[in-house]
């Protein structure tokens, strides 16, 4: 098969994938830890009627090693304020190119802050594949697709990466710990080269499938079951104009294939355009990176802190957390965008609505909270996983009440060509392994009958 073919051949598959994406009443990953799955419901319980609140963040400067960095931010915050942020996050590749810093290292503050009742969060600037350069080289990033298909150029050094990336985090899970990943963050605009470059580069199946064989690499071959997917575009704000700038939901990977959807803004005043389409997918939602406007954040002390909160509690309730950014410097000058080096920082850790470290709760939810969260309210019919597939494969379903179930396979003629379920089943959510290793490849239709309700789901078995 030469590599033209099996690059069309990859496009296909990817369209077909990018049909499917319903939300999902558990984690994305269905073998995550428990601890993992139970973050994920005390996150979707922060944005429930009057108990609305959010968890303060900060993140740590990679220009500096990382216990000098966590000291600098973290500890001068506690300092400032007399209490420690819920969440801290990291950078495991920034600018710099070359090998990855060592992630025993890297690692250390986060396992630390985690093990005295911290949140933390992991994202990947990757540098450049093809070129090694750093995140900003923009070379070849209308081929994504080239990433995933073994052989083309690219390929090998993306999964060098992936490796590496894989490596740190199998350190965290060893020590116990969940992790909030943010992989290929704001891909919506144009500065790093998995971004946007114009209306229709990259397509949006390419980056999908980037994303997808990420999440399936990791969480099947690499065996990481501590990781909440964070699905993080640019906020497009109404004063943007530029057609190359895609909306926040235009690179959305499908919900069975991420758990918490936020977005980045570094403004004085919070404008989310695509904030219901977000929340509409059933994720809690994040305000994964914030900083004040540039005329801010070029002078330090020169923010009100506590304009955020009143944003949040105003106009965006459903934000869970938010993350600040760190203060840096570059060629362009210093940006003081942290809790470090502006105003009322103290206000607004004390306000009533924030949650910091201490009164994280996580650990506390409690079986009938675990119960009402993963409660389906109406029939549903999930998207299996995975989907391409070989030989088998998920399929999951819910049930609002006791209700009797007809589960069956269709090929393409509309012929039944095996019934998985025929009886009736209790209210909740069910899952069932559909073996398929005497099938050949091909399409297949997978359909849920509950008495008047009818669900069907398009399956791809693609045989090596």
């Amino acid at each position: 098969m030469t590599s033209r073919t099996s690059n069309a051949i990859i496009r296909v598959l990817l369209a077909l994938a990018v049909l499917s994406g319903l939300s999902y009443a558990q984690t994305a990953d269905r073998d995550a830890t428990q601890q993992t799955k139970q973050i994920l419901l005390y996150l979707k319980g922060l944005n429930r009627g009057s108990s609305r609140r959010t968890i303060s963040g900060h993140q740590l400067n990679t220009q500096y090693p990382p216990v000098a960095s966590f000291d600098s931010a973290i500890t001068k915050i506690y300092k400032k304020t007399g209490t420690w942020v819920g969440l801290i996050g990291i950078d495991y590749q920034r600018v710099q190119k070359g090998p990855m810093r060592s992630m025993s290292v890297t690692n250390t503050p986060l396992v630390e802050y985690f093990r005295t009742g911290g949140l933390v969060s992991v994202m990947c600037s990757f540098t450049n594949p093809w070129t090694d350069g750093t995140m900003n080289d923009s070379t070849n990033r209308h081929k994504l697709f080239e990433l995933i298909v073994p052989g083309n150029a690219g390929a090998a050094a993306w999964m060098q990466r992936l490796d590496s990336v894989a490596a740190g985090l199998r350190q965290l899970q060893d020590s116990g710990v969940t992790v909030l990943f943010r992989p290929l963050h704001e891909m919506n605009g144009q500065w790093f080269w998995w971004g946007s470059q114009s209306t229709t580069s990259p397509l949006k199946q390419d980056w999908v499938g980037v994303w997808r064989h990420m999440f399936t690499y990791f969480t099947q071959t690499k065996g990481l079951h501590n990781l909440l997917w964070v699905f993080s575009p640019s906020s497009r704000n109404s004063s943007i104009s530029n057609p190359a700038f895609r909306a926040d939901t235009a690179f959305y990977p499908g919900s069975e294939y991420v758990d918490i959807v936020g977005v980045d803004v570094y403004d004085d005043t919070l404008d989310i355009p695509f904030y219901d389409a977000l929340r509409s997918t059933g994720k809690p939602f994040a305000l994964c990176e914030f900083g004040p406007g540039l005329h801010s954040a070029d002078t330090p002390y020169r923010y009100d802190y506590r304009i955020l909160m009143q944003q949040i509690r105003s106009k965006y309730p459903d934000i869970v957390y938010w993350m600040s950014w760190n203060d840096f410097g570059s060629s362009i000058g210093s940006r003081y965008y942290g809790l470090t080096s502006q105003n009322y920082v103290s206000e607004l850790l004390n306000d009533p609505w924030v949650i910091n470290r201490d009164k994280l709760a996580w650990r506390n939810v409690t079986n009938i909270e675990r119960e009402q969260a993963m409660k389906p309210g109406t029939f549903e019919l999930s998207q299996n996983y995975p989907n391409p597939f070989n030989p088998s494969t998920r399929i999951s379903f819910a049930l609002p009440k006791a209700y009797p179930v007809r589960l069956t396979i269709i090929d393409g003629l509309g012929r039944t060509q095996a019934e998985l379920i025929r009886g009736e089943r209790a209210a909740g959510n069910h899952e069932i392994i559909w073996d398929a290793s005497t099938f050949p490849s091909g399409i297949y239709f997978c359909r849920l009958q509950a008495g008047e309700f009818t669900q069907t789901r398009k399956m791809l078995l693609l045989k090596r």
